[in-house]
């Protein structure tokens, strides 16, 4: 049996405090500085389908 299989970018980037992320599109992970997020305590990013960054958040500021 073969499956085709689809899948959205949407989780191929993951960011963290103190101005990390981590960058998965290659298939390995490669972490980058240049984000403006700073924060000890949790964190969210949305981006769209094409792994577009849409925004983040502290939980305070957007």
């Amino acid at each position: 049996m073969n499956a085709s299989l689809f899948a959205q970018n949407e989780v191929t980037i993951w960011y963290f405090g103190q101005n990390a992320r981590l960058d998965f599109n290659s298939g390995a992970p490669v972490a980058l500085t240049d984000v403006q997020l700073n924060t000890i305590e949790g964190c969210a990013a949305i981006s769209d389908a094409t792994d577009s960054l849409f925004f983040y958040t502290d939980g305070i500021t957007v």
